[in-house]
């Protein structure tokens, strides 16, 4: 509840902090500037020409990278979260902050310690919220844990989204948020089906 509180306060002050967000540009935490495309993703996404890693959080994930890689973007899914994406990420927060921020964290640090890793080619996926919610804090706050690894210069993208705002779709064309709306919607559908079937099953796993 504490959190909640306080992340409300911060979203009163929201229009200042962007603008401090804005004037910090070695954060280099991308978000859009411009309209949006029906063809394509935006000439700032195209140009950094990078593979984007988005965290898993949920099947979900998985869509959003299949969306980008529709429309010529290459996107991989970390895998699943574990005991050591906690101990990990516990070596970069505070304590005071929510447990999905301490995961991403950690799968995002876990992901620059393995040997095929190539700073010069990598970006960071970050959803962002302009509400009260700590997530709208991740992007920034993960930029910060790679500026300490020493990658300050791998790109997070952070585009907000919410019934406000919609930077996603100004990022990564038309064509990305119709075929991320479709999968998701053929995911809510699934997994609400698994998790109707799943209770009975009498085989565990079947």
């Amino acid at each position: 509840m504490i959190t909640r509180i306080e992340a409300f306060l911060d979203t009163l002050d929201r229009p200042k902090m962007w603008a401090r967000e804005e004037r910090q540009e070695d954060l280099n935490v991308v978000r859009p500037s411009g309209g949006i495309s029906i063809f394509k993703p935006a000439k700032k996404i195209r140009e950094l020409d990078r593979v984007f890693y988005i965290p898993y959080v949920s099947g979900h994930s998985v869509i959003w990278a299949a969306a980008l890689n529709s429309v010529g973007l290459e996107a991989r899914v970390l895998p699943e979260p574990d005991e050591l994406s906690e101990e990990i990420g516990r070596r970069y927060v505070s304590g005071k902050e929510c447990h999905p921020y301490l995961l991403t964290t950690g799968d995002l640090v876990r992901m620059t310690q393995l040997e095929d890793f190539d700073p010069d080619r990598a970006a960071f996926m970050m959803l962002n919220f302009d509400g009260s919610c700590r997530l709208s804090q991740y992007a920034l706050s993960q930029k910060l844990v790679l500026k300490r690894l020493g990658l300050g210069h791998v790109p997070i993208i952070g585009p907000v989204a919410s019934i406000r705002h919609d930077e996603c779709t100004q990022l990564f064309g038309l064509r990305w948020a119709e075929a991320v709306w479709k999968g998701w919607l053929a995911t809510d559908v699934l997994l609400k089906k698994l998790l109707h079937i799943r209770p009975y099953e009498v085989n565990k796993g079947d």
